[in-house]
């Protein structure tokens, strides 16, 4: 299954390709260089990559390839070899450059590069890749001045406090990046100590999690579908009352009852993808208020809460 993360990085490879080959001392910057985006699944065996673009520099044409980890594998050298195979295949007159971002600085190796080439962009013999590790880029030259769309990802390098305080004002206003603002930081903060880092104040990080697209698709889902059901509750209370306080009094009630149904489902399936048993738990059926539900969605399943934590704020929400 797809992590929060791994959405939010090919989304940010997407938008900002060029600015992640310089951040990988690829190309130099202000290079010039045109990327066009290319399929991402690629000829041979059914593999994926996270992002493939091609580019001319040098008088030569290269292809750009992605791949994002939260930790170092011992298997990528041998996933790179098979991924640059099928490229080739696929676009026999280019060159690959394969970089892997590592999020996270738990086994990776010392070495930035696997195997042997010569200068910065030239034919080599054997496999070769760069490795880049996020944690040791230096979030200011995103700051000052680089691809915006880079932000979120900022998260994961360098940074001071006040950096990251800068990095959430600055997406703040942006669904997409505030999403992936809140994916990434789930790789390196837990909820307490982020809120603790923005001011420890847990009103704005909740104003960003509402900004997320993640956040943002479960509202609308719970909104729309509650809407239904209270217009077709409040309707068939209101022909049977036959009083216009009828049905408006039915539309009202059904609605409500609509969204916390809606809340209390979209709830359940969070709690059991993230905290497998919570889901069962009966005291969910004795929350009657949605915004209640939804408060327990944002503040321990897409906040990067414990599994105690949800337990007890659910069991506290019933006392």
């Amino acid at each position: 299954m797809h992590q929060p993360y791994d959405r939010a990085l090919k989304q940010i490879a997407a938008r900002a390709a060029l600015g992640l080959l310089e951040l990988a001392d690829v190309l130099p910057p202000d290079s010039g260089v045109t990327l066009r985006p290319l399929e991402r699944e690629v000829a041979g065996p059914a593999l994926r990559t996270d992002q493939l673009f091609a580019y001319t520099a040098e008088g030569m044409e290269w292809i750009a390839h992605f791949e994002f980890e939260s930790r170092w594998s011992a298997a990528m050298p041998g996933r790179v070899l098979r991924y640059q195979a099928v490229i080739k295949l696929e676009y026999p007159v280019c060159e690959v450059n394969s970089v892997v971002f590592v999020l996270r600085p738990a086994g990776c190796p010392e070495s930035a590069i696997y195997g042997h080439r010569e200068g910065k962009i030239s034919p080599v013999t054997g496999i070769r890749y760069r490795v880049v590790r996020i944690w040791q880029l230096d979030a200011a030259k995103v700051l000052s001045g680089g691809d915006p769309a880079l932000l979120p990802m900022a998260m994961l390098m360098n940074t001071t406090e006040d950096q990251v305080r800068e990095i959430a004002a600055r997406v703040s206003g942006d669904r997409e990046a505030a999403g992936q603002f809140q994916a990434l930081a789930a790789l390196r903060y837990d909820k307490d100590q982020i809120e603790k880092i923005l001011g420890g104040n847990p009103m704005f990080m909740k104003a960003l999690l509402k900004e997320s697209w993640a956040v943002q698709e479960v509202m609308e889902e719970s909104r729309v579908e509650g809407q239904a059901a209270g217009r077709l509750e409040g309707q068939a209370a209101g022909r049977l009352e036959g009083q216009a306080a009828g049905r408006l009094e039915g539309q009202a009630a059904g609605q409500a009852a609509g969204r916390t149904d809606e809340a209390r489902a979209l709830l359940r399936r969070s709690l059991a993808a993230r905290f497998p048993g919570l889901d069962t738990l009966p005291e969910l059926d004795l929350i009657t208020d949605a915004r209640v539900l939804e408060d327990l969605l944002l503040e321990h399943v897409v906040g990067a809460s414990t599994r105690e934590a949800a337990l007890e704020a659910i069991q506290a929400a019933v006392r």
